[in-house]
């Protein structure tokens, strides 16, 4: 995928932000939450992950989250069938009737909608960047396709 124009400002805002917040009190608030989990490679070591082999795989149903660390970043595959909902599939494991966790990520296929509890609806495509923050949302696949994406913040808290 190629991106240009306002997709390319898009997305460097994302990057600028993701590390900002690796840098910054919010990041090492919530690694500090989870312990001593990450680890680094020194300097002159290349690390290559595949999400066929991820660290964790949360699963649910018609839906799996698939988790890799890596860089001291958590990164996310989501891939939900069609039917998939959120406040169905996920909530009840939560314990919550919506999803407060804030997400940053790219649409690799597939369609689905977030919709937050305030009103503000959108549709989610192929080669879209997202930002749906952190206030009560829900979301459902869209069409007859499933849908996969890669979330780049909030992966580390996602369906707990």
């Amino acid at each position: 995928m190629r991106l240009s124009g306002s997709s390319f400002e898009t997305a460097q805002t994302v990057m600028s932000r993701l590390a900002r917040l690796q840098c910054g009190a919010r990041f090492r608030k919530t690694c500090a939450a989870r312990g001593p989990r990450l680890s680094f490679a020194p300097m002159n070591e290349v690390i290559l992950k595949r999400f066929e082999k991820p660290d964790e795989v949360r699963t649910f149903e018609k839906g799996r989250f698939e988790i890799v660390e890596l860089g001291g970043v958590t990164i996310g595959r989501a891939t939900y069938e069609p039917g998939w909902r959120w406040s169905k599939h996920v909530g009840p494991l939560t314990g919550t009737e919506f999803c407060e966790v804030e997400h940053v990520g790219l649409v690799i296929s597939g369609r689905a909608t977030a919709a937050m509890t305030g009103g503000e609806v959108a549709e989610l495509k192929p080669g879209d960047l997202f930002h749906v923050p952190a206030g009560p949302h829900d979301s459902w696949v869209v069409g007859d396709e499933p849908y996969v994406s890669l979330h780049f913040l909030g992966a580390q808290s996602y369906t707990r």
